[in-house]
């Protein structure tokens, strides 16, 4: 897998979330980021393996009612974050 292609189905599921709402988001998505994480740290890729990695964290907590979702969406917009300046880095280049 591409970094694009895992950033573009990231930012898929980020907008997923968005309009479901945190306290909504379905085992399957998070799977599927797990599956995204395994395939940034296949390609080197640490800095976004430990974004998705911290903001899967934040959710489990959150649920277990141990962390605020405060807490929560500021992972969720630094992952975002981190997405959008890869695309963007990625899209300047080509």
């Amino acid at each position: 897998m591409t970094v694009q292609k895992i950033c573009t189905e990231m930012e898929i599921l980020l907008s997923d979330m968005g309009f479901t709402g945190i306290r909504n988001v379905q085992p399957v998505l998070l799977r599927k980021m797990e599956n995204m994480k395994a395939g940034l740290l296949e390609l080197s890729m640490n800095e976004g393996a430990k974004q998705i990695d911290d903001f899967l964290l934040s959710i489990r907590a959150y649920h277990t009612h141990s962390l605020s979702i405060g807490t929560v969406v500021d992972k969720l917009c630094a992952l975002d974050f981190y997405v959008k300046t890869v695309l963007g880095n990625i899209h300047s280049n080509t």
